[in-house]
């Protein structure tokens, strides 16, 4: 009997203590915070700021006449990964001057796009999102101009983009110029199913936001990617579209949906496709490139020697030359 009793003892505390762990791991994390909205609220971010709303998704772009009575051609630049309409800055009034229409687009979950939960972030559902962007666009100009095709620039994982934009509507493509692009990696997540549980997921949310989205960890990763320490300007331009609401979310569901295409596809579109890249690169090497030379007949590149993983923000006046030339050889 006295034996039954501690039994039931010890599976009462047992309960309680489970019990209390589970409302910590379930019931805790939803009343930490996953951002602050009036630390880095912003309404209208630029004079040039545009949205439209694409597959219930709203989406954030900049768009800038060219500077000159005849148009000359039309060009789309996707950023990467962490990135936003902001590494253009550096790139587009030259092309403006060159005559150029430039559309900078912050992609679904960055800059100032929409970062609600559940938007597939792979390649193809980018592609046709961007493509429904540009339609709208085009539908805005006049005459001839409609009819142009598009010059997409992609940096980074923004060039698995617009490599898939090309590999979709090839005959809307006049050229794809990636920047130390990413094409091939689709690195399936060994805990997926886990993320997929709410509790955990929101786990990875508070500390996205309380460790990863915090200005040293965002110092730091510049510093990776520029090659050298960011100035206070370059610091800003990053850290408050990062720390727009939504963001951690964000990361959870790039890891859940992201996919290329295959870059056969864009090998067999027939559309031309160049690269710039940066000889000090580590976080796509150059050899990156050489890989993509392997499988795209007549695939060349052009490397500016110093340069890291942002040749356009460190680099910009060789990058934005070597650009201008690419342009003009098929304009």
């Amino acid at each position: 009997m006295l034996e039954m009793i501690g039994v039931k003892r010890f599976l009462k505390r047992t309960l309680g203590i489970l019990f209390i762990i589970f409302l910590v791991v379930s019931v805790v994390p939803y009343a930490l915070p996953t951002s602050n909205p009036a630390e880095y609220s912003v309404k209208n971010p630029f004079n040039e700021s545009n949205y439209e709303i694409v597959d219930n998704t709203l989406i954030h772009y900049r768009q800038w006449p060219p500077q000159s009575s005849e148009l000359k051609g039309k060009i789309m630049m996707i950023h990467g990964m962490g990135g936003s309409s902001y590494s253009w800055l550096l790139t587009v009034q030259p092309l403006l001057e060159q005559g150029y229409m430039v559309v900078a687009v912050d992609l679904p979950g960055f800059g100032y796009s929409d970062r609600r939960q559940g938007i597939n972030h792979s390649q193809s559902s980018r592609s046709h999102m961007m493509w429904q962007l540009i339609d709208n666009v085009d539908k805005k100009l006049q005459g001839d101009s409609r009819l142009l095709q598009w010059y997409l620039v992609g940096h980074s994982m923004g060039g698995g983009t617009v490599a898939a934009m090309a590999s979709d509507y090839p005959d809307k493509t006049k050229a794809v110029i990636l920047v130390a692009g990413t094409l091939s990696e689709n690195n399936s997540f060994q805990y997926q199913t886990l993320l997929k549980y709410p509790p955990v997921r929101r786990w990875i949310e508070v500390g996205l936001y309380m460790v990863a989205i915090q200005p040293k960890r965002i110092e730091s990763f510049l510093t990776s990617i520029y090659g050298r320490a960011p100035t206070e300007s370059e610091m800003k331009g990053y850290l408050i579209p990062l720390k727009q609401p939504g963001t951690p979310s964000t990361m959870i569901d790039l890891i859940l949906t992201s996919k290329n295409e295959p870059l056969e596809e864009l090998a067999n579109s027939g559309v031309f496709v160049t690269g710039i890249w940066g000889s000090e690169d580590t976080w796509v090497p150059v050899s990156k490139a050489e890989k993509i030379r392997e499988l795209i007949p007549g695939f060349e590149y052009r490397v500016i020697e110093g340069s890291s993983h942002c040749p356009m923000e460190t680099h910009s006046y060789e990058f934005n030359r070597i650009l201008a030339d690419i342009l003009d050889e098929n304009n």
